[in-house]
């Protein structure tokens, strides 16, 4: 008679994977379980780190909440910001806002400029130097994205656009005055 407690060395059991949930054993004296609860400490620790990192970032003087930073092949790149984002800079503004829609179709309070996107570089003597900041929207984001790129093409170096345009600003509650451009 076989010991049913023997198992041929072809046939031993496999310890089960700690990283296949559920298929541990009672006989794996919880090392499966054991190093998933470590893997999950450490994944939360790095986690709160990253977001002290990025909190660290926004308060001390680096991108404001809601923007995103993009590259741009000619130059620098230009700053995505949120509509929450900008009413947080327009709170303190110290930028040239300009709207590039064209044909006019609204515009935020506290526009300073109405400059066609396909005509900004034809306007740069209206913009105020190349490092000061700038920013710049249209209805959907594609237009001020235009001319955004343009002016970093230019070598402005302090370029920003309104991420979403006037349809994201809308959709997040703000008001967009409907008068035509003076």
């Amino acid at each position: 008679m076989r010991d049913l407690n023997v198992v041929p060395a072809d046939r031993k059991r496999r310890r089960p994977s700690p990283l296949r949930r559920g298929r541990g054993t009672r006989g794996d004296r919880g090392q499966g379980d054991g190093s998933r609860v470590v893997k999950r400490l450490r994944w939360g620790a790095d986690l709160v780190l990253g977001l002290v990192a990025v909190t660290s970032l926004v308060a001390c003087g680096g991108l404001p909440t809601g923007t995103a930073s993009v590259g741009v092949p000619e130059g620098d790149g230009y700053v995505d910001v949120q509509p929450a984002g900008l009413t947080t800079m327009l709170a303190a503004k110290d930028f040239t806002f300009v709207n590039v829609h064209v044909p006019y179709e609204g515009e935020i309070e506290a526009t300073d400029l109405f400059i066609p996107f396909d005509r900004i570089g034809d306007r740069l003597e209206a913009l105020p130097d190349r490092d000061a900041k700038i920013v710049l929207y249209c209805r959907s984001g594609s237009m001020s994205t235009t001319a955004a790129r343009a002016l970093v093409a230019a070598g402005y170096t302090n370029v920003w656009n309104l991420d979403g345009g006037m349809n994201a600003w809308r959709a997040e509650g703000y008001t967009v005055v409907e008068r035509p451009p003076s």
